[in-house]
């Protein structure tokens, strides 16, 4: 996948569902440093992180040839190990979508960012509404308490996903208040 002179999209393809389908770190390595690199294309780059994002949840049905096929769980622990150095690159990447799918990764693999950095991707306005929707879904599954402000800031949000999902989390969080922000929502 990396040192391989074959760079067209079929080839590419098949060589990131090769590296998913073996699943031991290394592969997990491979497909990282793919989407690192902003020379190759981005619909390949995501390919590479959407496979990284499957890494638990292994589909049944192949994400090439479309037929079952029987995997054996992934190595966890190793493919974290192996990815989490990629991330801080990816984090910071021009693409709006390589940054959300690094996000869906590194809550994959179980891989904790840093919550102040995830804090201040839900409250920038510029950044887009996936995004900030993926950095407060990471804030709660790290559990972090940085989760109630990225909760007030979602609330207020333009975006309706963002909101809602803020919504949720807030009835979790603080039941009451929740129910006062949805009255106010519905007026």
């Amino acid at each position: 996948l990396i040192a391989s002179k074959h760079q067209g999209e079929p080839f590419i393809r098949r060589a990131v569902n090769a590296n998913f389908r073996l699943g031991d770190p290394l592969s997990a390595e491979r497909l990282a440093t793919y989407a690192v690199n902003a020379n190759n294309p981005l619909p390949l780059r995501l390919d590479a992180l959407e496979a990284l994002t499957l890494w638990v949840d292994l589909p049944e049905i192949d994400r090439i040839e479309g037929r079952y096929r029987e995997l054996a769980k992934h190595d966890l622990k190793g493919a974290a190990k192996r990815v989490e150095s990629k991330l801080p690159p990816l984090l910071a990447a021009k693409e709006s979508r390589i940054r959300e799918m690094a996000m869906r990764v590194a809550t994959t693999l179980q891989i904790n960012l840093d919550p102040e950095i995830l804090l201040t991707v839900v409250t920038g306005d510029g950044n887009a509404p996936p995004l900030r929707l993926e950095a407060l879904n990471a804030l709660k599954k790290q559990g972090s308490p940085q989760l109630r402000a990225a909760v007030e800031a979602g609330l207020v949000s333009s975006s309706t996903d963002l909101r809602v999902r803020s919504l949720r989390l807030l009835a979790g969080l603080d039941p009451k208040n929740a129910i006062q922000q949805a009255g106010a929502i519905l007026g």
